[in-house]
């Protein structure tokens, strides 16, 4: 490889033990272990990269060697390789009676038996391999396959040598050759072939019961005679009954298409019937000229013919023959709006389990309005809670239920600290739906949660905010914006340090938000115990509930 260096270059290259010589002229001259490592690690994937990789690794300065330099390398190796593939041996060589294995091989199959070494030092197979090998390529198995069953890696054969493995088989006889295979070799080597031929067997079978649903009568009928014409051997698992059960047909069937003599007419008269019933539905569609459904033809049938047919016999008709129903079609725009949908819809992690988390583990949000100025304007606000504690974390207003809502209380949430991991609990409101939406809580390292669809117990202690807040607060009197916004802020001041929760031992938001944090780890745990009695509890009666429910509405 020549190449010119500068001789600060040179100074820093040479220092390297695997570089034989570098001038400013001649190149670089790199030893011939180096370069018998390089192959190989080239070999695997052959790109620049990969020499500069392994250059890195045996401690050549890289980054003062050109991309130049490594193209080259790569030129090189090419050469190499296109040569080595040249110099294989061939199959009709007399030194060896195949194709050669390659060199990196040798001490792996030195000791195989069918694996014979030349005059000339290559290794090949032997003529024992052909006389074993024939018959397995004269049933159309692949020369690597046929090299897989005694033992040896297909990968480790050159195409080329393959091709010339295969020509040789087409045109062999066999010979006298002595056997060298013991006893256990010999039992392994056949055991190897039941298994290639079952697998082939078990290939076989599985495309027959692939194709027979779609075969005719008359061409079912010539298959099971096929089946029924091989030879059976029930004790190697090939029985009769094995041979049907692999056909994916119960015996039933395939000895009823065997005997009896009018399953290929039957099918003609079948169609022949099917002829006539069709043009019965044909009538039907003619007189009004209208489209209709399948549950409309079958409603007209007896009215304008005289007659009728099942639901599925009108089916199967118009499938066969090709007529559709043009009345409710599907309309792209719904099934767009369902796959939107599918993406964006996330799952209910929470699961109602609301009190079951530490302060800052879960935050619930919604969005209401907010009718002021006495019913003539309308505002929207969008609160977030911790469910665990109970606090008011922000609670934003705006005159547009929009996005722009949305981020605002978002932006407004990342201003509260420990909230970096929580759970983000909502309602499937397409404001949380939208990619920006999701997008901004996944920056804030919160994992998104949904409600399901219409059920607003899936975010209750939300919901119960905005009924308190509803209840407490005269919004409708403020005559402007400004003033709502106001009246907003006083409340959620109120709220968390002020107004007292009963079922949070008759404390504020923030002073129960304390309380849990200066708890021990053992003490939170009783905590959550009790907590989870509770929440057994509850579904327990809404269970009893919903049976309660389910009894009512049963007919007297």
């Amino acid at each position: 490889m020549t190449y010119v260096w500068t001789r600060e270059e040179i100074a820093i290259i040479g220092k390297n033990p695997h570089v034989a010589s570098i001038s400013e002229k001649g190149g670089l001259r790199l030893d011939k272990e180096f370069m018998d490592r390089l192959y190989e690690a080239w070999s695997v994937h052959k790109t620049p990269q990969t020499i500069q990789s392994f250059f890195k690794t045996c401690g050549f300065p890289c980054e003062i060697m050109s991309q130049e330099f490594f193209c080259s390398i790569s030129a090189r190796l090419r050469k190499i390789d296109a040569k080595k593939a040249r110099q294989g041996l061939s199959p009709n060589s007399s030194a060896c009676n195949s194709g050669d294995i390659r060199s990196a091989s040798l001490s792996q199959y030195a000791d195989h038996p069918f694996v014979v070494k030349g005059s000339n030092g290559r290794y090949g197979l032997s003529d024992e391999f052909y006389n074993e090998a024939l018959s397995l390529h004269q049933l159309g198995f692949s020369i690597p396959q046929i090299l897989e069953v005694y033992e040896i890696d297909a990968s480790v054969v050159s195409p080329g040598l393959l091709k010339g493995i295969s020509r040789k088989l087409a045109g062999w006889k066999n010979t006298e050759a002595a056997s060298v295979l013991t006893a256990e070799q010999r039992c392994r080597y056949a055991g190897n072939r039941i298994k290639l031929l079952e697998d082939e067997t078990a290939r076989l079978f599985a495309g027959f019961r692939a194709k027979i649903p779609s075969m005719t009568r008359a061409e079912l009928r010539e298959f099971c005679r096929f089946v029924d014409a091989l030879p059976a051997d029930a004790a190697q698992g090939y029985g009769k009954k094995e041979l049907i059960a692999m056909c994916g047909l119960s015996k039933t069937r395939f000895y009823r298409i065997l005997s009896d003599e009018s399953y290929v007419m039957t099918e003609e008269l079948r169609n022949s019937r099917d002829d006539e019933d069709v043009k019965k539905i044909r009538q039907v569609l003619d007189r009004y000229h209208f489209p209709m459904g399948i549950r409309q033809i079958f409603m007209q049938l007896p009215r304008v013919t005289g007659v009728s047919f099942s639901l599925n016999k009108l089916r199967r008709l118009l499938k066969k023959y090709g007529i559709s129903c043009q009345v409710r079609r599907p309309r792209n725009a719904n099934r767009a709006r369902r796959e939107w949908l599918k993406e964006r819809v996330k799952p209910n992690l929470l699961r109602r389990r609301f009190r079951l988390h530490r302060p800052g583990e879960v935050v619930l949000s919604d969005v209401t309005y907010l009718t002021y100025a006495h019913g003539t304007r309308r505002a929207y606000g969008s609160s977030a809670i911790d469910p665990v504690t109970g606090k008011l974390l922000t609670f934003c207003v705006s005159k547009n239920n929009d996005l722009a809502l949305g981020l605002n209380t978002l932006t407004k949430l990342s201003e509260v600290p420990g909230l970096e991991n929580a759970l983000f609990h909502s309602d499937q409101g397409i404001l949380y739906l939208t990619d920006e939406f999701q997008n901004r809580v996944r920056e804030m390292g919160m994992t998104q949660s949904m409600s399901k669809r219409g059920n607003c117990w899936d975010n209750s202690p939300q919901e119960s905010f905005f009924g308190h807040f509803k209840d407490e607060v005269a919004f409708e009197d403020c005559a402007e914006f400004e003033d709502l916004k106001k009246l907003i802020e006083s409340y959620s001041e109120y709220y968390n340090n002020a107004r007292c929760q009963w079922t949070r031992n008759r404390m504020t938001p923030e002073e129960y938000e304390k309380y849990l944090l200066g708890m021990t780890d053992e003490e939170f745990s009783g905590y959550l115990e009790k907590e989870e009695k509770k929440y057994r509890q509850m579904q327990e009666a809404a269970a009893a509930k919903a049976k309660l429910r389910a009894k009512a509405l049963e007919p007297e």
